[in-house]
């Protein structure tokens, strides 16, 4: 049954634009996902972006719909898609066997069709809704609320659900879900990446950012909004008052302008470096680069860019939260945890940047850790 030919219709946001044009990378994520786009037919629906529709592929057939309603208001996509989606089903003539989705929102518009069509729902869970809406600051309560509801509406008309941690089936045992329906299945970054963390070059960004050779290298990475904890590491940072160390960001976000005005008023321009988007290829290079890997997330439902800096033998610290206190285990096990006290950082810091047997047991945990997850692997056709 696992190679069965299936038809899924999946809905995303995509505001950065990866599902138009050039399919590769929307593809990558989704085989990323077991979801296997060699193999099976696709209807996406984009969120974001812009409007029109796209198709690459005639044999898997992979047909995507872009929409964009002038806003990034996330309500007004869910209801919409209400209408939208039966509109696209009846265009395309198309009947999934599988309804495919990540965000509990998006399950409002799918359980009619699925019901009439007699199709399958399957639930994907990427984040913690209700703990991720917590931590998005003033607004944070509201979508607290609207992910409760939405929770306590869909979750029993969903068919399976798709684990990718203990951390995610825990919060899915919680909403009521039966065991029986839960599925692990591993999101494999490294194993697609393979060729670029065989290249690796460790002297890549301390040449491009002109870091001095007596510097030590601190790497975050991740999305520039509140959630990620960037404020916090920033603050943290120059609190350490360390002469020794260079913290470099990578990535985008609402939050960017914000955070290097932070950095200007804190006079931390010449320890602080936003390196912009990485891809994946030079993300590997950012990695074999770095001495310790930070991230202060305040919700974080797996964390695998930690499993990547782990993977790549860098020792890691983050904020006792989520996945991220799943992956690290106890202090010191397979990394540190943030505790909010400079002192505490600074002496983890500094096991991390001293050469002993301790802190290469602690690096070997870690990754041996991170190739035993990925060996559980499960893709939607096996699961069918």
């Amino acid at each position: 049954m696992k190679n069965k030919h299936l038809k899924i219709l999946a809905i995303g946001f995509d505001w950065r634009g990866i599902g138009k044009g050039d399919y590769r990378e929307s593809k990558k994520k989704l085989d990323r996902d077991g979801l296997n786009t060699g193999i099976n037919d696709f209807v996406m629906i984009y969120l974001g972006d812009r409007n029109g529709k796209e198709s690459a592929g005639v044999q898997a057939k992979f047909i995507v719909w872009h929409i964009y309603f002038f806003t990034r208001l996330r309500i007004v996509y869910d209801l919409l898609l209400v209408i939208i989606l039966p509109l696209v089903l009846v265009k395309e003539k198309y009947k999934p066997n599988i309804f495919y989705a990540t965000e509990f929102p998006f399950l409002i518009s799918q359980i009619i069709p699925a019901k009439i069509l007699k199709s399958k729902i399957y639930f994907r869970v990427l984040n913690l809704p209700t703990e991720l809406a917590l931590a998005k600051g003033k607004k944070g309560k509201l979508f607290y609320l609207y992910y409760k509801i939405v929770e306590k509406i869909t979750v029993r008309f969903v068919d399976r659900f798709i684990a990718i941690n203990e951390t995610t089936k825990k919060y899915l045992l919680n909403l009521g879900v039966s065991e029986k329906k839960i599925f692990f299945d591993i999101p494999n970054t490294i194993e697609s990446d393979k060729i670029f963390v065989e290249q690796a070059d460790k002297t890549v960004i301390r040449k491009h950012f002109n870091v001095d050779v007596d510097k030590k290298i601190i790497i975050s990475i991740g999305s520039l909004i509140k959630e990620k904890g960037f404020v916090d590491l920033i603050e943290t940072f120059v609190k350490l008052k360390r002469d020794d160390l260079v913290l470099i960001i990578c990535g985008q976000g609402k939050e960017e302008n914000n955070l290097k005005k932070l950095t200007r008023e804190l006079g931390a321009d010449n320890k602080i470096i936003f390196a912009g988007q990485v891809n994946r290829e030079n993300l590997w290079h950012y990695l074999a680069g770095a001495d310790i890997f930070m991230l202060f997330s305040k919700s974080e439902s797996l964390g695998m860019v930690f499993w990547e800096a782990m993977y790549a033998g860098v020792p890691v610290i983050g904020a006792p939260v989520g996945g991220i206190t799943e992956t690290i285990g106890h202090d010191r096990e397979r990394g540190f945890f943030w505790l909010n006290n400079s002192n505490d950082l600074n002496k983890k810091i500094n096991f991390c940047l001293t050469e002993s047997r301790e802190k290469e047991a602690l690096i070997n945990r870690a990754r041996d850790y991170v190739i035993e997850k990925l060996k559980i692997k499960k893709n939607i056709n096996e699961i069918f």
